[in-house]
């Protein structure tokens, strides 16, 4: 994140410390109990159910580096905070977060943050930017610090407390009633019928930013129509899989946020979970009634939306006999906005890491709530060509182009 002001980088490195101090999820640890007693890495862990543990180390040193790049390019910061990206980050042996304060070439001053995902999500990206924001100004004016989020801890406790209650079961009932009901087809986003493997999970990034005028254009259409963006991407995507693939029952993986309430918005550390929609699309509805009925399904999900979906995989899997996950397709559409207290102009930057866990993944965000979506896609290199991704692009939006233009459309055009 970059910043249109002059910067004391021994405040921000102050701001940094106070960042890891108020948010327990940062100092999450992980250690790896070996059965037989002793501690180490996870080389024998499959063969002997070796356990993950994790605690919250109480005051760890905050090492944070600086950068200077004043009189070089852009491309040679961003190559540099690239390189930093991509070096792993060892859970076993280092702290979750890795800062690097900036000095940009064209005198923007800023804070890089290297993230594992143990004690992150896409809310807490955006929330964590903001906190440096607020923590810094208020040292920096002599004002009292803002208030601290609430403990990841917390959210720990309640999950043990909801994998014993009712409601899980309840939840299970529901998930199960809905993905098992008829072996899935193999709906993935290449047309092929295996599963994509990689050697490396080594990825490549693909981005466009969206028009102005075509952001407001999707914003209006959904408000008149009383769906919202991500059931509009969703069905999209779910009609692009059904052509490339021949079915009419496709899957695909979106994430959901598990921040309903002010409280849990206030929380530190990941809390989402990721939900598989099957999606039947019927070609002789129009795109508009296929959106409404997608939205009340989302809605219905959404009251089940704490069970960890594996809980559910797992007997698809079995019952099924599925070798391999029946899509590749993630989209995840991202609402969190870093809004601060100070009127200060910024841009933030979400870099790659040059690695993916999921094959083919479309995040759709507007972090800096600029108005305008960027689409970035990353997927696995070993497997997929740029052509590809940008042809299922250029498919999306030519397909969003006509909706906009006819919203009575039928499936069936598209």
């Amino acid at each position: 994140m970059l910043i249109e002001d002059e910067l004391d980088f021994g405040l921000l490195e102050e701001a940094i410390r106070l960042l890891v101090r108020r948010n327990d999820a940062l100092r999450l640890r992980l250690v790896l109990q070996m059965k037989n007693g002793g501690f180490g890495k996870f080389y024998s862990s499959l063969l002997y159910k070796d356990v993950f543990m994790q605690y919250v180390q109480e005051d760890p040193p905050v090492s944070v580096r600086f950068l200077d790049f004043s009189g070089r390019t852009r491309e040679d910061l961003d190559a540099e905070l690239i390189r930093i990206n991509s070096t792993p980050i060892d859970v076993t042996s280092e702290p979750v977060y890795d800062f690097t304060m900036v000095k940009a070439g064209d005198g923007r001053q800023g804070v890089f943050s290297k993230l594992h995902h143990i004690c992150t999500d896409g809310w807490m990206s955006s929330m964590y930017a903001k906190q440096i924001m607020d923590l810094y100004y208020a040292l920096k004016n002599g004002e009292e610090l803002p208030p601290a989020p609430h403990s990841f801890l917390t959210v720990i406790e309640a999950e043990k407390a909801y994998l014993q209650s009712p409601q899980y079961q309840a939840d299970k009932e529901f998930w199960l009633s809905k993905l098992l009901t008829g072996r899935p087809h193999n709906t993935y986003i290449s047309g092929g019928k295996k599963f994509p493997k990689t050697r490396t999970g080594k990825s490549d990034r693909y981005e466009v930013r969206m028009d102005p005028g075509l952001s407001e254009a999707v914003g209006a259409f959904c408000r008149d129509n009383e769906i919202s963006q991500p059931v509009l991407y969703n069905q999209l995507m779910g009609i692009r899989l059904a052509r490339v693939s021949g079915y009419p029952d496709v899957s695909f993986t979106t994430p959901s946020m598990l921040r309903a309430t002010l409280k849990e918005k206030r929380t530190c550390g990941p809390m989402v979970n990721f939900t598989l929609l099957r999606m039947r699309i019927d070609d002789n509805k129009t795109f508009v009634e296929s959106c409404r009925e997608l939205h009340a399904e989302h809605l219905s999900g959404m009251r089940h939306i704490r069970f960890p979906m594996a809980h559910a995989m797992i007997p698809m899997h079995k019952k099924y006999l599925l070798l391999a996950p029946p899509y590749d397709v993630l989209i995840a559409f991202q609402v969190a906005l870093i809004q601060t207290k100070e009127n200060v102009r910024f841009e933030s930057k979400w870099y790659p890491s040059g690695y993916y866990p999921n094959p083919f993944t479309l995040n759709i965000t507007d972090m800096d709530g600029t108005g305008t979506y960027l689409f970035q896609y990353e997927y696995w290199a070993e497997n997929y060509s740029a052509k590809l991704v940008e042809d299922t692009h250029q498919s999306l939006m030519d397909m969003l182009g006509k909706v906009l233009h006819d919203p009575s459309i039928s499936v069936r055009n598209l």
